[in-house]
C-alpha cells in the first residue's frame, strides 16, 4: 500500500491492514467493510460465521479459493461514530485510491463488494444495495465487471436471507458461466414473453391457477384526470399530462416462464375501441371460470380498476401480498421486487433495471417493448412466488385456515366496500365545519383571555398557539405568572431522567384529565384541542381530497392489520414551515411547508396515531429524524423509500461492541495468540497484522514479535461501562445502506437522501436558494444539543437579497447510524397537492388515503361530524358490533372461570366488577339510584378493559382518568386492582403463560390462526420488549375480534342480496350496512345472526366457553344510530319505540317487511358472460 497517499487522512496513525490473496492467481476481488478491531487484532477481514456462509455457498458452486483476493474498502480500524461527517468523507475519498491501487495490481476479472458500504465504495457513488446486489455491471473506472452481493455476515445472522444470498452466489456463477457478459439477466433465457391480441387461447386452455396483474395510470380508479390516456403524445404532450384512470397492459401467467401481454389503453399502440366488447367476453370466461384460481399481488388494487375500467368483476383466488403478511408480518418490505428476492432467488433481480430507469407513476410513457419484459415478468415471478408462498402456509393448519375463512373472503369484500363508498351529505359537512370553525374560534380566544400577558409577549414571535408545547408548559408548568402546576405525567423520553430533566407532558389525553377540578383552564383547554383536531384533521380539505362522485371510499389493508405500521414521525420533528421551524405535535391546517417541488404548499389534515416503534436517523448534516420503519423519504435520485428499507446489516453492525470506561483501555494480542492461516474465505493469511506509526506515537512503545497492541478511548455511560446497557451498534445491530457517511453525490446516487442546503423559492420564475433562512451547512451536533432554529434568529434571518440561482437546488445527504429510538405517539399530516415536507434537511412524505378506521368514534362532536355519513335516500344505516369482545375472548383463552359464569348466566361483568370497586353486595347496589348505578358502572368499564391485559396500577389512575373520565386515589387503585386478579384470577396466570410463550417460541397466536410474531421480545431496548409483552397478551384478542367482524361481513357479502342489504365500512371492528328502509328490521336480524353464529368449529376448531353477542343499531347516518334494545328478531321487536312522539326525535321507519326469499342472494357475484 503506497502510504503517500495516506497524508492528510485523520487516520493516517491508526493501524490498517494490507490486501488479502488466498492465491496466486487473481480472478475476483472481494471488497469488504472496514476491518472491525477484533477482525483486525485476528488478522481477518470477516468474522468466522461470514468466512464460512461465503465458504459454503462459493465451494458448493464449484469456485476454487485460490481465485480470490479480499481488500477492505476503508483500510484503517476505526470507530465511524467518534469521527465528524467531513472526516469520514476524507477518509472515504483517499481510502478509495487504495482500492483503485488494489483493483489495479490484480486486474479482477470480478469486482465483488460485499454489503452497502463497500458498495458505495467500489463504484464511487452511493447505491441502494437491495436494487443493485445480484446485478452485474460493467465498470468502466475499475476496467472490470462489479458484481455487488448480500453482506454473508447479515445471512449469517439472519439465515431467513440465505436463499438471497445464494441467488448472488448464483448470480456470479451465471456471469461467469456466461463469459463475463453482463447485458445477459434473468429474464434473457428461459423466459417466453409475448403480445397478444385474443385471449381464446388462455380460455380454451381452462387452466388451474392464472397469475394477472395490470398496468395502469394511477393508484385510484374514481379521480379524473385531464384527458384519455390514449391521446398521449410525447412529442407534444410533458409531465402536466394527467390522464383519466385507464388499464394500460393486462398480463398473464399459468406457467413458469411462459407470459403475455395484452395491450389495453396503452398510447403507443391502444386496441381499437370496437374490438373490446369481444375481449371483455373472453375475459369474464377468463377470469370468472370456477376451475380457475386467479391469483395476483396485491390483487384488490387489480380488482377495483378491472371493475372500473372493464366492468368485469372476478373472485380473487389468492394474493401473494396476503401470504407474505401471514408467514411474516414483520418483514420490512412486502413488495413484489423484495419477496422475489426472497422467496424465489432464481429470479432476484428481475426488475432492477427497469425500475432504476422508469418511473413507475407514469407507466403510460413506458414504450411497450420495456413495459413487456417488466410486466409479464410480473406475473412470471408473481406465479413462482406463490407456489413458495402457499407452501409454507399450507404446512400450518390453523394459519391455512386464516387465509381460507379470514384473509381471502375478507380481501374480496373489501374490493366490494371500497368500489361502494359511503355517501356523503356536502350540505351537513359544510354546516359542521362553519360551527366548528366558530366553536373552536371562540375557545380559542377564552383561553387566550386567561394567560397572562408576560407569557403572551413571551411567546408572541413564535405564535400563540395552543399545540405548540414551550407555549403549554410555560402556562401550566413553568413560567412564574403561569398556573404552576405540578406535573403527574412527563413524555415518554424523559420520564425515567433524573427529576430536573424531565418534561411535563402537554397530552390532552395523559395528562390534562388530572387538573380538571383543580384548575378549569385545563378541561376548557383539552375541549379546545380535541375540536381543533376533529376540525383540522377530519374536515378542512377533506371534501376536495377525498370526497368523488358524492362518495368517500376509504381503503383497508388486511396485510397491515396486525402491525399497523403509519408512515408517521415524532412529536418533536422540526418541520421547515413558513412561520419558522415547528415541531411536528404543533403543525396545524393552513401551515405553509416547503415541499420537494420547490414550493410552499399548506397542511390540509393532521393525523395522530398510537404509540409505534421508531428509529433515529442520525444524518450527515447533524439532524436526527426520529421517525417509523414506514415513514418515507426522497432519495437523491427522486424515488421514495421507506426508512426500513434504507436498513441493511453489516459484518459485525451486530456484535456487541463492548465498551471500556472513560478511562483509556489498552488491548493486548499476542501474536501466539493470533490463529494460523484458515482454509477458508475469511480473508485471513496469517501474516503480521499490518502496523503505522500509530503504534510508536500512541502507544509510546514499538511492537515486536508480531504482538498486536492498540489504544483507544470511548465515551460511554455508566450502564455501558457495567455491561447494562449496550452500546448503539449492540442495541441496534443495524448499518444504512448508503454507506457510513460516505457522500457520493456525482451520478445516479440512489442511497442518498434527497436534501436542500437551506430552504428555496420560487422567485422570478428560477428557483434560488435564499441561504440565510434555513441553515442545514454539514455539521454534527448530539441529538440533546439540537435547537429548532427559528425564523428571526441569527440562523434563521429570511434575506432575499442573500440568493443564488442553481440549476440543481438539492444536495445529498447520507444517513450515518441509526438508533432504535423505543416507542412514541406518531403525528403525521397532509399536505396539498405535493404531498411532501421539509424537516431536518430532508424531504418527507405523507400521509395521502383515508383509513376506513380513523373515524372519530367519541365525543357530542365527533358524533356531529358523523352524521355527514349518510344512507342513500329510502335506506338506512345498520351498524353492528361484538358486545365486550376483548372481555368474552380474553375470558375465553384464560379460562377465566368467573368471567365465563357471568358470561353464561346472562350477567353483566361491568357491574360485577362494579361490586368490587365500590366494596359492596349485589343487593346494596340494587338499591342504589339509577344514576349512581350508571357512575359505577362507568367506573367498572375503566377497571376491567385497564386490567384485562395486566395494566399496572399507576398506569390505571391516569388510564381511567383520561379514557373515561372517573378517578381512583392510588390507594384505590392499588385494592381494586388485588380485588380484580383475585375475583378474575385465572388472567394473571394467563399473562404470565402468554408472555412466557412468546419469550420461549418468538410468537403468538390467535383463535383465528393468525401468528404475531414477536422476535423484539428479546430486544436491548425496554420499552421495546415491554411493548412485546403487552402485545403477547392483547394482539390475539384483538386480532380475533377484527377477524370475526370480516368473517361476518364476508358471509352477509357472500349470502344476501345487495337490493336489500350491503356492506359498505368497517370501523373500530364494527360493520356498517346500508339497508333498504322497509327491510331495516330484517337486515338488522340477519347481520345479528352471522355476528353470533360465526362456524368457529367447522373453520377453526374452536369451540367457544362463552357466547358472542352482538350489538345492533339503525339510522339514517353514521352519528344517529339508536340501538335496538332487546332485539331477538324482526317480528317481535316494536319499530315505534325508535320514535319519541314528544322530543320529536329518534328515527321513523315505514312498515317493517321481510324480502322475498328471505333476501338470499340470486344474482352471481361476479361477472358471468352474456
Amino acid at each position: 500500500m503506497d502510504r503517500s497517499k495516506c497524508e492528510g487522512c485523520p487516520l493516517v496513525e491508526h493501524m490498517y491492514m494490507e490486501e488479502i490473496a488466498l492465491g496466486d492467481e487473481v480472478h475476483y476481488l472481494v471488497v469488504t467493510d472496514a476491518p472491525s478491531r477484533s477482525n483486525a487484532l485476528r488478522q481477518r477481514l470477516l468474522s468466522p460465521s461470514a468466512s464460512d456462509v461465503l465458504s459454503r455457498h462459493l465451494d458448493a458452486l464449484g469456485f476454487d479459493k485460490k481465485h480470490f483476493a479480499f481488500v477492505p474498502q476503508v483500510r484503517c480500524v476505526f470507530d465511524p461514530d467518534t469521527l465528524p461527517t467531513k472526516e469520514k468523507r476524507q477518509i472515504a475519498k483517499q481510502c478509495r485510491a487504495h482500492l483503485l491501487d488494489t483493483v489495479e495490481l490484480y486486474k479482477p476479472s470480478v469486482v465483488i463488494p460485499i454489503g452497502s458500504d463497500a458498495t458505495n465504495q467500489t463504484v464511487g457513488k452511493s447505491v441502494q444495495i437491495t436494487k443493485v446486489r445480484g446485478l452485474a455491471e460493467y465498470h468502466q473506472e475499475l476496467d472490470a465487471v462489479v458484481l455487488p452481493m448480500l453482506h454473508p455476515g447479515f445471512v449469517a445472522r439472519y439465515p431467513q436471507h440465505i436463499a438471497t444470498f445464494a441467488a448472488d452466489c448464483n448470480s456470479l456463477a451465471r456471469l461467469v458461466d456466461n463469459g463475463l457478459d453482463t447485458s445477459i439477466s434473468v429474464l434473457d433465457s428461459g423466459v417466453t414473453y409475448s403480445f397478444v391480441e385474443d385471449l381464446q387461447f388462455l380460455v380454451d386452455m381452462e387452466p388451474e391457477v392464472l397469475f394477472f396483474d395490470t398496468e395502469t395510470t394511477g393508484l385510484e380508479f374514481f379521480k379524473k384526470g385531464n384527458a384519455s390516456v390514449r391521446r398521449y403524445d410525447p412529442t407534444i404532450h410533458g409531465k402536466e399530462f394527467a390522464p383519466n384512470p385507464a388499464i394500460l397492459t393486462m398480463q398473464f401467467c399459468v406457467r413458469p416462464g411462459e407470459a403475455y401481454m395484452l395491450v389495453w389503453d396503452h398510447p403507443e399502440n391502444p386496441i381499437p375501441q370496437r374490438r373490446k366488447p369481444k375481449l371483455v367476453q373472453q375475459l369474464i370466461q377468463l377470469l370468472s371460470n370456477p376451475n380457475t384460481l386467479v391469483i395476483g399481488q396485491n390483487s384488490t388494487f387489480d380488482s377495483r380498476f378491472m371493475r372500473a375500467c372493464t366492468g368485469v368483476k372476478y373472485e380473487i383466488g389468492g394474493d401473494t401480498l396476503m401470504l407474505a403478511a401471514l408467514v411474516d408480518e414483520n418483514a420490512m418490505s412486502k413488495g413484489q421486487d423484495t419477496l422475489v428476492k426472497q422467496y424465489v432467488p432464481d429470479m432476484a433481480g428481475y426488475a432492477d433495471r427497469f425500475n432504476s430507469q422508469y418511473d413507475k407513476s407514469r407507466m403510460w410513457e413506458v414504450p411497450l417493448d420495456e413495459l413487456l419484459m417488466y410486466g409479464c415478468g410480473d406475473v412470471d415471478t408473481g406465479l413462482r412466488l406463490y407456489d413458495v408462498l402457499i407452501r409454507i402456509v399450507e404446512k400450518d393448519d390453523l394459519l391455512t385456515a386464516q387465509y381460507q375463512y379470514v384473509s381471502m373472503p375478507g380481501i374480496n369484500t373489501f374490493v366490494d366496500v371500497e368500489m361502494e363508498g359511503i355517501y356523503i351529505d356536502h350540505d351537513a359537512l359544510s354546516v359542521f365545519q362553519r360551527v366548528m370553525e366558530e366553536t373552536v374560534e371562540e375557545e380559542y380566544r377564552a383561553l387566550l383571555d386567561q394567560v397572562p400577558k408576560s407569557i403572551q409577549r413571551k411567546h408572541i414571535d413564535k405564535g400563540l398557539k395552543f399545540t405548540r408545547a414551550d407555549f403549554l408548559l410555560d402556562i401550566l408548568f413553568n413560567h412564574p405568572d403561569g398556573f404552576r402546576l405540578r406535573p403527574q405525567v412527563f413524555t415518554k423520553s424523559t420520564a425515567k431522567l433524573p427529576a430536573s430533566l424531565r418534561v411535563p407532558s402537554t397530552s390532552s389525553k395523559d395528562h390534562l384529565p388530572y387538573f380538571y377540578e383543580s384548575c378549569p383552564f385545563t378541561e376548557q383547554l383539552a375541549s379546545y384541542i380535541k375540536n381543533e383536531r376533529l376540525l383540522s384533521t377530519n374536515v378542512k380539505g377533506f371534501s376536495n381530497k377525498y370526497i368523488h362522485d358524492g362518495k368517500v371510499r376509504p381503503t383497508y389493508k388486511l396485510w397491515t392489520v396486525v402491525t399497523g405500521r403509519s408512515a408517521c414521525v415524532k412529536d418533536d420533528t422540526p418541520i421547515v414551515t413558513l412561520r419558522g421551524i415547528v415541531r411536528a405535535n404543533e403543525i396545524v391546517v393552513g401551515d405553509m411547508v416547503w415541499t420537494h417541488r420547490g414550493r410552499w404548499r399548506p397542511v390540509t389534515e393532521l393525523f395522530r396515531k398510537p404509540d409505534e416503534v421508531m428509529y433515529s436517523l442520525h444524518l450527515s448534516n447533524g439532524e436526527v429524524l426520529t421517525s417509523t420503519g414506514e415513514h418515507k423519504v426522497l432519495l437523491f435520485s427522486g424515488e421514495w423509500s421507506t426508512v426500513s428499507s434504507l436498513l441493511v446489516e453489516g459484518d459485525d453492525s451486530a456484535i456487541p461492541m463492548q465498551s471500556p470506561s472513560k478511562e483509556q483501555k489498552t488491548i493486548e494480542t499476542c501474536s501466539g495468540d493470533v490463529p494460523d492461516a484458515v482454509s477458508d474465505y475469511s480473508g485471513g493469511s496469517g501474516l503480521p497484522l499490518c502496523q503505522s506509526s500509530y503504534c510508536q506515537d500512541n502507544d509510546r512503545k514499538p511492537h515486536s514479535g508480531g504482538c498486536v497492541q492498540s489504544t483507544e478511548t470511548h465515551s460511554v455511560s455508566e450502564k455501558q461501562t457495567r455491561g447494562e446497557e449496550p452500546t448503539v451498534r449492540a442495541r441496534v445491530g443495524v448499518r444504512l445502506r448508503g454507506g457510513a457517511g460516505v457522500p457520493y453525490t456525482a451520478g445516479r446516487g440512489e442511497e442518498v437522501l434527497c436534501s436542500s442546503d437551506s430552504v428555496c423559492r420560487v422567485h422570478g420564475g428560477s428557483r434560488v436558494l435564499p441561504t440565510g433562512h434555513f441553515d442545514y451547512t454539514p455539521h454534527r451536533r448530539e441529538p440533546e444539543e439540537q435547537q429548532y432554529r427559528e425564523l428571526g434568529s441569527h440562523n434563521g434571518s429570511w434575506a432575499p437579497e442573500n440568493t443564488r440561482e442553481v440549476s440543481e437546488p438539492w444536495g445529498g445527504l447520507t444517513i450515518e447510524k441509526v438508533v432504535c429510538a423505543g416507542v412514541h405517539r406518531v403525528y403525521d399530516f397532509q399536505v396539498d397537492e405535493d404531498h411532501s415536507y421539509l424537516s431536518c434537511g430532508v424531504f418527507s412524505h405523507n400521509s395521502e388515503n383515508p383509513n376506513g378506521q380513523n373515524f372519530p368514534k367519541r365525543g357530542p362532536n365527533a358524533k356531529a361530524y358523523r352524521r355527514s355519513f349518510v344512507a342513500p335516500k329510502g335506506w338506512v344505516v345498520i351498524e353492528a358490533d361484538e358486545s365486550q369482545a376483548e372481555l368474552r375472548i380474553a375470558a375465553d383463552m384464560a379460562n377465566e372461570r368467573t368471567m365465563i359464569s357471568i358470561y353464561n348466566s346472562g350477567g353483566d361483568i361491568h357491574i360485577s366488577t362494579a361490586l368490587i370497586v365500590m366494596g359492596i353486595s349485589m343487593a346494596q347496589f340494587l338499591e342504589l339510584p339509577k344514576a349512581e348505578q350508571k357512575a359505577a358502572r362507568q367506573k367498572a368499564k375503566a377497571v376491567n378493559f385497564g386490567f384485562i391485559y395486566g395494566m399496572g396500577w399507576r398506569k390505571f389512575i391516569g388510564y381511567a382518568k383520561t379514557q373515561y373520565g372517573v378517578e381512583f386515589s392510588e390507594d384505590e387503585a392499588r385494592r381494586i386492582r388485588e380485588a380484580f386478579f383475585s375475583l378474575y384470577s385465572g388472567l394473571a396466570p394467563w399473562h404470565d403463560r402468554m408472555r412466557a410463550f412468546a419469550t420461549e417460541h418468538k410468537f403468538v397466536r390467535s383463535y383465528s390462526g393468525r401468528v404475531r410474531h414477536l422476535p423484539m421480545i428479546d430486544s436491548d431496548d425496554e420499552m421495546v420488549r415491554s411493548e412485546a409483552g403487552r402485545q403477547a397478551i392483547n394482539s390475539p384478542v384483538q386480532n380475533f375480534g377484527s377477524d370475526l367482524g370480516i368473517i361476518s361481513m364476508a358471509a352477509v357479502r357472500q349470502d344476501i342480496d345487495p337490493a336489500y342489504l350491503h356492506p359498505i365500512a368497517f370501523v373500530h371492528d364494527a360493520i356498517f350496512c346500508y339497508a333498504r328502509e322497509e327491510y331495516a328490521m330484517w337486515a338488522a336480524g340477519i347481520v345479528k345472526y352471522y355476528m353470533e353464529t360465526n362456524p368457529l368449529e367447522e373453520m377453526f376448531g374452536r369451540v367457544m366457553k362463552v357466547p358472542l353477542i352482538a350489538d345492533v343499531s339503525v339510522g339514517r347516518n353514521f352519528g344517529d344510530t339508536y340501538e335496538l334494545a332487546g332485539f331477538t328478531d324482526a317480528e317481535s321487536f316494536d319499530v315505534s319505540s325508535l320514535w319519541n312522539e314528544e322530543t320529536q326525535s329518534g328515527i321513523l321507519l315505514p312498515p317493517q317487511k321481510i324480502p322475498p326469499m328471505n333476501g338470499r342472494r340470486v344474482t352471481p357475484l361476479y361477472s358471468t358472460c352474456s
